[in-house]
């Protein structure tokens, strides 16, 4: 966001950049959903060492089979 304001100084249309952000961040707070720390959670280094690879990848990709 800080990028984006001081980008508004020299093209003001910049600033939409930091409002886009910005509503991402207070819709992810008011919603309690985060799609990075989602994501994240998701990861094989997130899970304990008995998981391996395709338990992980049939995870991701949703294939319960």
């Amino acid at each position: 966001m800080l990028t984006g304001i001081l980008a508004s100084i020299v093209a003001p249309r910049a600033r939409w950049l930091s409002a886009a952000i910005g509503a991402g961040l207070t819709t992810a707070a008011l919603t309690d959903t985060c799609a990075m720390g989602n994501l994240l959670s998701r990861l094989a280094y997130n899970r304990d060492a008995s998981t391996d690879l395709p338990t992980v990848i049939a995870a991701l990709t949703g294939d319960r089979s």
